[in-house]
């Protein structure tokens, strides 16, 4: 049995199917890419999420560290275990603070002199 329509009418038929066909295809693709699109970016926004979480258990680990010290000496002074330990704080860690210095002017506080301090050069 063959076709009963025109040859024209066959022709914009083939060219509609045609289109239709290659726009489907076209979709599909943009489907598809789309999809690759959106996997990448998760797994971007996943990393960056991994990498945020790790050096944010560092930044916390490091304050731990860092106050661990001065938390251990003041549990310390609030029981009174260690009643010099401020004076022995101070002696251990003045000479390094007044060694970076040029130069250190001690003034007691007690003695009600006059203190003239020489100013810098010109």
């Amino acid at each position: 049995m063959q076709s009963s329509l025109p040859g024209p009418a066959v022709n914009a038929f083939n060219a509609v199917l045609t289109a239709s066909q290659q726009a489907d295809k076209t979709v599909a693709n943009a489907r598809t890419e789309a999809e690759k699109l959106t996997q990448a970016a998760n797994e971007q926004g996943d990393r960056t999420l991994q990498v945020a979480h790790a050096q944010a258990s560092e930044r916390l680990a490091k304050a731990s560290a860092d106050t661990a010290t001065v938390l251990s000496l003041a549990k310390a002074q609030q029981q009174g275990t260690d009643p010099q330990m401020l004076l022995r704080i101070y002696r251990e860690r003045m000479p390094k603070i007044l060694g970076q210095a040029g130069s250190v002017t001690t003034v007691n506080p007690k003695d009600d002199s006059r203190l003239i301090i020489q100013g810098a050069a010109q």
